[in-house]
């Protein structure tokens, strides 16, 4: 560490420039694909992240959505998070996504295959009076009652949000409620506080301090009872939940010199799950004699992490400032612990009859460093690189490099520059080589219950003999008349998976199989957005985006990649409509695929058959129409008020799409400041 800041400085300072000022702090990527604001998605009538986000973000498969974790890897304020929903909606400033191969800059914390969230959060500015923000959706989920045998719910989610600013001092605090908000594959029946606290202290010019902290208890219990089954049977069950997540950051931004920033943070949390699910079932044969079932799983498990990254980077540039530079350096430790433990038990008639305990620990302790460089040349070409190391703490293994290189060229200045009609025509491409940990792709059976654990890190060690993995996309983006924008490119990127499938054992049970796999993943997508009228009266924004992806076993054991599966390519879409007129607004979000390729294992022996079917989702997954009152405001406190009609699933047809329960919900949501 020491001689990488030496190089550092001396490299700094044999520099013949002008330092810039630092304006903002260190970002992870300087052009996302895609940019949500939070207050976008606050009155959607859910709690999930992951639901708010479909047909949103071109690339991110509309399909299995519940598990969005193990599709994407979400940052929040510069760290890499593993319990998303943790985070209350209304205290995210702004969504980015990136899919490229920028990716490569995470290294061995790169787990998935569809790119980086990347999430920033509400904090309060200096020198900002007192307000108070009040946000509330009460509703009603409509269920299918053969399904969970509940046929609604009420929806509630409340949130207040206090923030002040000083000359040097700011703080922000917040805190929340919901039930029933997470029925996006499940009918849920948990009840969520999230509390979340940030101040910021500057108390020179060129010092920066600043506190986060975040807590999340969900508990939950749920009755199902007098179920009919067939043969004249009856099921009762019990499910329950309890889940606690909290995290604290701690932050320093030092700027001693004019274009020299040092960023120090520390995140430190835990999460602890308990999960249970109890089953009574009674077989009645004749009047004379009756069978009774009884089974008990319970599921537990510890999180434990704590990271630490300490971020050096100079600005300066030369030609009067047409050719600027970043250079920066990152050093970065991370360790994690987890245990996860099942014990399922299950009697027939009063007698045990089966009984299973699986207790499962692993640790990760290793250091980073990342250094990169880019450039930009007169605002024609911007260049990046870099490369970052990996190593275990703990293991004689050698270090993991992880290349990136990006490029941006803007036609615009170099051919178009007097063409007013053209804002934007820029050309990009990227590249990353990494090596990864390889996710274990589980699914819990308890209903509405989500595997906490299921993306853990399953290996003690950094495994140097995987080969290296690589990610890269190609692409355009465009502005035309300041108000049209459209963008394409292509994607390709290879992992390894464990996947986790049941195959039959003997008698009439199940076992799992792990298969290992080698998947290649490539795809385009198009996405674009329109001001189509944008006067001040009537106002209407349009967005749409296609995108096909591919998912292809290049290699695996015990599968046999000759089987009947088809891994054509399936069109999915996703659409978004704002109009506005005086003080009414309609938004629209929407989302389709069309004959996606669904698959699931036939069994030859020991071999793996898979095969697919062709399914088909389209939805109306959110409609909001409001009425802002801010002419008819006439007390001064009351700064700004805005009620909705909210609602999610309203328009819904799918085919063969038999992995998700989606309910419908109706509410109100009501939005005030003072």
């Amino acid at each position: 560490m020491k001689i990488t800041l030496l190089s550092f400085f001396v490299m700094i300072f044999t520099f013949v420039a002008r330092a810039q000022d630092v304006t903002s702090q260190y970002t992870w990527m300087e052009h996302p694909d895609f940019v949500i604001k939070g207050d976008e998605l606050k009155n959607f009538p859910g709690g999930q992240l992951s639901e708010m986000l479909i047909g949103r973000l071109p690339g991110i498969d509309h399909i299995n959505t519940a598990n969005l974790e193990s599709q994407v890897v979400f940052i929040v304020d510069g760290f890499v998070w593993k319990s998303i929903d943790a985070i209350y909606i209304n205290n995210i400033e702004q969504i980015a996504y990136y899919r490229g191969g920028l990716n490569a800059k995470l290294g061995v914390q790169n787990e998935t295959p569809n790119g980086v969230i990347v999430i920033t959060t509400k904090t309060a500015k200096f020198k900002q009076p007192l307000k108070v923000d009040v946000n509330t959706i009460l509703g009603n989920n409509f269920y299918k009652k053969e399904l969970v045998n509940k046929e609604n719910r009420m929806l509630q989610s409340y949130n207040v949000a206090l923030s002040q600013g000083l000359d040097k001092f700011s703080w922000r605090a917040s805190a929340g409620f919901n039930s029933a908000t997470r029925n996006l594959t499940g009918f849920d029946f948990t009840r969520q506080f999230q509390l979340n606290g940030d101040l910021r202290f500057s108390p020179l010019k060129w010092l920066d301090l600043g506190l986060n902290a975040n807590y999340a208890p969900v508990k939950g219990s749920l009755e199902i009872g007098n179920i009919q089954l067939a043969n004249s049977s009856t099921m009762n069950s019990h499910a329950k939940i309890k889940h606690d997540d909290w995290n604290g950051t701690f932050y320093m931004n030092v700027k001693p010199v004019k274009g020299l920033l040092n960023e120090i943070k520390v995140l430190k949390g835990k999460t602890v799950v308990d999960q249970g699910l109890n089953t009574e079932t009674s077989r009645y044969y004749d009047p004379s004699y009756t069978a009774e079932s009884h089974s008990n799983e319970l599921r537990s498990g510890k999180y434990k992490y704590l990271s630490f990254q300490d971020d050096l980077s100079y600005r300066f540039s030369v030609d009067e400032d047409k050719i600027r530079f970043k250079a920066g350096a990152n050093f970065q430790y991370h360790k994690f612990n987890s245990d996860y433990e099942v014990v399922s038990k299950s009697f027939f008639n009063g007698q045990q009859s089966n009984s299973f305990e699986n207790l499962t620990k692993s640790w990760l302790e290793y250091y980073t460093l990342v250094g990169d460089l880019s450039v930009n040349f007169y605002d024609v070409l911007f260049l990046k690189g870099g490369v970052r190391s990996d190593k275990s703490k703990k293991s004689l293994t050698k270090a993991i490099y992880a290349p990136f290189f990006y490029a941006d060229l803007n036609f615009k200045q170099v051919l178009l520059k007097d063409v007013n009609e053209v804002n934007e025509i820029r050309l990009f491409g990227s590249y990353g080589e990494y090596r990864s940990f390889v996710p274990l792709i589980t699914e819990s059976s308890m209903i509405g219950i989500t595997d906490e654990f299921a993306n853990m890190f399953i290996n003690a060690n950094l495994n140097d003999d995987l080969d290296k993995v690589k990610v890269r996309n190609f692409g355009l983006k465009t502005i035309f008349f300041d108000r049209l924008k459209l963008s394409a490119d292509w994607y390709k990127n290879d992992n390894n998976a464990f996947i986790s499938v049941s195959i039959p054992s003997v008698g009439n049970g199940f076992e799992t199989m792990v298969v290992q796999a080698r998947v290649a993943y490539s795809g385009w997508r198009v996405w674009g957005s329109a001001d189509v009228f944008k006067n001040a009266l009537f106002r209407w924004n349009t967005g749409l985006n296609f995108f096909k992806n591919k998912t292809k076993m290049v290699s695996g054991n015990q599968v046999d990649l000759n089987s009947n599966v088809d891994f054509k390519l399936a069109l999915q879409a996703g659409m978004q409509q704002h109009f506005s007129y005086d003080n009414f607004s309609l938004n629209l979000n929407g989302s389709a695929y069309f004959n996606h390729p669904v698959i699931s294992p036939d069994y030859s022996g020991n071999m793996v058959l898979l095969r697919s079917e062709k399914a088909t989702f389209i939805n109306l997954n959110y409609l909001s129409f409001g009425y802002n009152f801010k002419d008819q405001i006439s007390d001064k406190k009351l700064k700004d008020l805005n009620i909705s009609l909210v609602a999610r699933n309203l328009v819904l047809d799918k085919r063969y799409v038999n992995d998700v329960i989606l309910s419908k919900t109706v509410g109100i949501a009501l939005n005030a400041s003072f």
